[in-house]
């Protein structure tokens, strides 16, 4: 989603260097709005201990601190980032990522580095008006059931239950048996395997790069997931996306990427839906808004010709 402010950027003029995590530096390093891709290993980051902690700090240091940059915008809210630019933390040159409250996040990345009314007039630029695009769909199904989890949290109140996602490949198989249905996800994705049984899909956790994903996104004709980072990916594509959402806002996270795109949530009226406030969840043990948002309803949204 940040990378849409270098891009805002670049169309203004500026050369933009961009610090990325090694897990996401494939879908930044040949974009041709970025001048330089800044590697940064987050593992050494919050994995491994201080000493290396303090070495990738320095390191990144060094390939920024010479360059005299105009502006520097932090695009991660958690705190911890800001030590990246330890030599610069208390300029006036530095903007940090503040996400608010209803206001999709590429709206606000825009916004955090141009004004509020050309941060609106980008974003809706970028809504799908029709469905062009769509003509070469492969008769194929795509699923994200793991995700939502980084480096620095495991987010399972965000992820449809495992169950419902079988239970969705045993429906599509039954009544589509010529549609191909593919798993994808990171290679700590594949625990999701075990569950599914006696059903026929092609696996292909881990063994894409985040662009490989997104090609293997562009080229099918659904695309379902909950709120995770591949959910995020098709949002650079043109694929129709059934997109699962429960204690996360849907409009923050996701826009229409393509008219036959839609936001589900549970029927079942609940009090506490939507319960992040952009840095935590409410105490839940049951996650009841994902649990319940029903298998047919998704199902049903799934219409081939």
């Amino acid at each position: 989603m940040c990378l849409h402010s270098a891009k805002f950027l670049h169309e203004k003029g500026y050369c933009v260097d961009f610090a990325v995590g090694s897990v996401s530096k494939d879908l930044v390093k040949n974009k041709p709005y970025i001048n330089d891709c800044i590697v940064i290993d987050e593992d050494k980051l919050f994995k491994n201990g201080k000493i290396e902690a303090l070495q990738e700090i320095i390191k990144l240091n060094k390939n920024i601190s010479y360059k005299n940059y105009d502006l520097v915008f932090l695009g991660h809210s958690d705190w911890r980032y800001k030590f990246l630019v330890l030599p610069i933390i208390f300029s006036s040159k530095i903007r940090s990522f503040h996400p608010v409250r209803g206001i999709n996040h590429i709206e606000e990345y825009v916004r955090m580095v141009s004004t509020k009314d050309e941060a609106k007039k980008y974003f809706k630029s970028l809504i799908t008006k029709d469905d062009d695009m769509n003509l070469q769909k492969v008769k194929r199904i795509v699923m994200a059931p793991g995700g939502a989890k980084n480096i620095l949290r495991n987010d399972a109140q965000r992820r449809w239950p495992i169950q419902h996602y079988v239970k969705l490949v045993q429906f599509i198989n039954k009544k589509y048996p010529d549609v191909d249905i593919i798993l994808i996800g990171a290679h700590s994705d594949s625990w999701v395997l075990d569950y599914f049984v006696d059903v026929k899909f092609i696996n292909q956790i881990g063994e894409n790069t985040i662009s490989g994903t997104q090609e293997v996104i562009k080229k099918s004709h659904y695309f379902i997931s909950h709120d995770s980072g591949p959910l995020h990916f098709s949002l650079n594509t043109n694929t129709p996306t059934i997109a699962l959402f429960g204690p996360t806002e849907a409009k923050e996270k996701f826009f229409k990427n393509n008219i036959k795109s839609r936001v589900l949530i549970t029927d079942k009226k609940l009090d506490c839906m939507p319960c992040y406030d952009s840095k935590n969840y409410k105490k839940c043990f049951s996650y009841e808004c994902m649990e319940t948002l029903s298998v047919n309803k998704v199902f049903s949204s799934i219409e081939f010709n």
